[in-house]
């Protein structure tokens, strides 16, 4: 059996796992759509969405700044320091 051409096919693990995370990134999105949806209904211009240390962080921040959006801190909340990032548009 060659061994470079069974490299090739992912195990069955990998492929699991992989589909796992695509489906949960995708229910993600899907959440922080609908935040930013309720927020726009309320007239607001951004929104608390990740959590710090979010598994997604990075891929999220990535994906939503590549269409225009930004991120900043939340800030202060009843005088205490949110560890959280709000989306603004």
């Amino acid at each position: 059996m060659n061994k470079d051409l069974l490299n090739l096919i992912p195990s069955a693990e990998e492929t699991r796992q992989t589909t796992a995370e695509s489906e949960e990134l995708k229910r993600r999105i899907v959440s922080i759509n609908k935040q930013i949806e309720r927020a726009k209904a309320d007239g607001r211009r951004r929104t608390c969405v990740i959590s710090n240390g979010e598994k997604f962080e990075h891929v999220l921040k990535e994906m939503y700044t590549t269409k225009g959006y930004t991120f900043c801190p939340t800030g202060y909340c009843g005088g205490v320091w949110q560890l959280t990032t709000d989306i603004c548009w």
